[in-house]
């Protein structure tokens, strides 16, 4: 299985979130090369690669432009507009594009909903 981990912007400076990703995320890490399964980090900016490239794991950055944010936030808050600009997001995407299964968020939330 091909498992991506989807890393949240937090900033470390705003609250319990950003700490709880990086422990999360680096005791992950940390066992991920004993497993039988392929892992790649993904996140919306370059920053965050570092925290899985000491441990061997891939960083994909997955952004959106001003725009397919619009939509995406436009389409949460009217089931009309999201019918009309149904389409794959930036993270369902890179998902087919990388051959993803599945997505973990350890940082809570949800990219497209």
């Amino acid at each position: 299985m091909r498992v991506g981990v989807y890393l949240a912007d937090f900033r470390p400076d705003t609250g319990g979130g950003y700490t709880f990703q990086e422990e999360v995320v680096r005791a992950f890490a940390s066992v991920a090369g004993t497993s039988s399964h392929q892992f790649v980090l993904l996140g919306g900016g370059k920053k965050q690669g570092g925290v899985g490239s000491a441990f061997g794991l891939v960083y994909e950055s997955v952004g959106a432009s001003a725009w397919e944010r619009r939509r995406l936030t436009l389409g949460n808050y009217s089931p009309l507009l999201r019918r009309i600009w149904s389409g794959p997001g930036p993270m369902e995407r890179a998902a087919g594009r990388l051959g993803l299964d599945c997505i973990w968020y350890p940082g809570g939330g949800a990219y497209e909903v």
